[in-house]
């Protein structure tokens, strides 16, 4: 049964961070958006690449690949990033790192208002009760085609 609630997240990213042309609707979406702005940022506040690699403590090379969107900062990195650049907190968050950084919350909240248990979410979004238990717990965390589920089941 699906209310109807609908949700706003707390933040919105301009389309144009978004790269939809030729690909599917998979991480890699997540990866251009979080890739576009840390370059963006970083160039816009004249900072080398080395330089910003030196400060977050990590190799060039993997500043290059999230810059190239080809591995994903963790939420952590994230922040430092934003710290460094002189950022409002969560400018480079997209949807689904918004969703990790607030996980136990927004769950608890769908849980809710949707009247289900952690049993009857897990079933509902095809994992195990096993797996939320582990997100609570911060053991681990959805992975992005989960959450899209989720999104597209609650949102």
């Amino acid at each position: 049964m699906h209310n109807n609630v609908s949700y706003d997240f707390k933040f919105s990213f301009p389309l144009e961070y978004h790269c939809f042309i030729n690909r599917s609707l998979t991480e890699k979406v997540c990866t251009d958006s979080i890739a576009y702005k840390i370059k963006q940022y970083r160039l816009q506040n004249n900072i080398m690449l080395k330089d910003l690699a030196n400060r977050l403590d990590i190799h060039r090379t993997t500043l290059t690949d999230y810059e190239q969107g080809k591995t994903i900062p963790n939420n952590d990195v994230l922040k430092q990033i934003e710290s460094i650049l002189n950022l409002e907190q969560y400018s480079l968050f997209d949807e689904y790192h918004l969703f990790i950084e607030n996980l136990n919350e927004e769950i608890e909240r769908i849980k809710r208002d949707f009247y289900l248990s952690d049993a009857s979410f897990a079933r509902k979004c095809g994992i195990t009760k096993a797996s939320v238990y582990g997100w609570k717990i911060k053991k681990n965390k959805p992975s992005y085609e989960t959450w899209l589920k989720i999104k597209t089941l609650f949102f």
